[in-house]
């Protein structure tokens, strides 16, 4: 396919749980090129409840045909994107059963054609962009922005549903994050504004609809993308993420081991501050002239 991107990774690591050792990994993954509308399609999934690994793995495996199969996907990407999601959440939550009541899944793509991109976003997995700055360093670049359920629109939208929104102390005294509750029982418990799946949360006044973004890329600014789960994001700012990919860049390290460095580092903060990890889902794509001809003869000769 012909697009800005001209090489790309991912991989999707099972995250660690003391008193469940037989965890599945509810993160999935979509790395996919489409020769017949020329496009590249980078997707990250992060799965949760009982059957969080089942809504990720059935939208994985269906959405991405629906996808590049809609009538529109040349002409108008973010109505195929926003139809062909929801034609397999649909499809996903028949042969559910029920199961997806409490269960569900974020969504986050990028479609890049030529130099377009669009984004579609749904929940809390997130894409930043690494930008070269005038001094030479990089910084981030937001491309996706968060759905929590206290985000502006989104929590006037549960609570015109009738669905509250609050946070729920730990026993140390801690508030953990801003949920979603039905207004007369303290349920499910959602900590995002939007989700894939989750029927007992969507009567509360949570969506599924993405939140699409379009922007032409210019790689002469624009570097590289990271699209990650929140298991990176959780101890990482987007910064710390651009810094450190930049860095074993400028080291000559390859895209590969540079995908597993982050993974390594993030699993390393959250058993700093958890006694669990989350499954972590990191897929890292460089535009055309990154990295800089002298840094890529480097990574070679390592």
């Amino acid at each position: 396919t012909q697009t800005c991107i001209v090489e790309y990774n991912g991989k999707s690591k099972k995250g660690y749980a003391p008193y469940n050792p037989k965890k599945a990994n509810q993160d999935s993954l979509v790395m996919w090129e489409d020769a017949a509308s020329n496009s590249l399609l980078l997707c990250v999934m992060d799965g949760h409840g009982e059957f969080g690994d089942k809504v990720s793995q059935d939208l994985k495996k269906n959405w991405p045909p629906l996808l590049f199969g809609h009538p529109d996907i040349m002409t108008d990407v973010p109505k195929a994107i926003t139809e062909s999601l929801n034609t397999a959440e649909q499809n996903m939550l028949k042969k559910m059963a029920g199961n997806a009541d409490f269960s569900g899944t974020t969504f986050v793509c990028v479609l890049i054609r030529g130099n377009e991109l669009w984004s579609g976003n749904v929940g809390d997995s997130r894409c930043t962009a690494g930008d070269r700055a005038e001094d030479g360093s990089f910084v981030f670049r937001t491309i996706t922005e968060d759905q929590k359920p206290d985000s502006p629109g989104e929590k006037e939208r549960i609570l015109a549903a009738g669905g509250r929104v609050f946070a729920v102390q730990y026993d140390d005294g801690i508030d953990g994050p801003q949920r979603v509750w039905l207004g007369n029982m303290d349920i499910p418990g959602l900590a995002m504004a939007r989700s894939l799946g989750d029927t007992i949360a969507h009567s509360a006044g949570v969506i599924s609809e993405p939140v699409i973004t379009y922007e032409v890329l210019d790689p002469e600014k624009t570097a590289f993308l990271c699209i990650a789960s929140d298991g990176l994001w959780e101890f990482m700012t987007d910064q710390d993420v651009i810094s450190q990919t930049a860095a074993a860049v400028s080291e000559g390290k390859q895209l590969r081991p540079i995908v597993d460095e982050l993974i390594n580092t993030s699993n390393n903060l959250w058993l700093k501050e958890e006694e669990v990890i989350d499954d972590t889902t990191v897929c890292l794509a460089w535009l055309t002239g990154y990295p800089p001809a002298d840094e890529a003869a480097a990574a070679d000769a390592s």
